[in-house]
């Protein structure tokens, strides 16, 4: 499996504890519609999982829109996650 597989892999499942769904079919590029409490724990939990501390400064609303946007977010962070 890639590291961009997994990386994915990695956020359907902390996305979809947090909503409390199954996203293993979810579209990457489709809607998450994410209030700002669960913005919050992703950011959270994605920090906790990818042993990073992510720039608050550099994060952006659209950050969160999808899976694809936040497969983005964790490899700017992380680097190559």
């Amino acid at each position: 499996m890639s590291d961009n597989q997994q990386t994915l892999q990695q956020v359907r499942q902390i996305v979809g504890a947090i909503k409390k769904i199954d996203l293993s079919a979810h579209p990457i590029d489709e809607a998450l519609q994410l209030d700002s409490i669960e913005r919050i724990t992703l950011l959270v939990e994605l920090e906790n999982n990818f042993q990073a501390e992510f720039d608050a400064s550099s994060i952006m609303p659209e950050s969160f829109e999808s899976l694809a946007s936040l497969i983005q977010l964790v490899e700017a962070q992380c680097g190559e996650a």
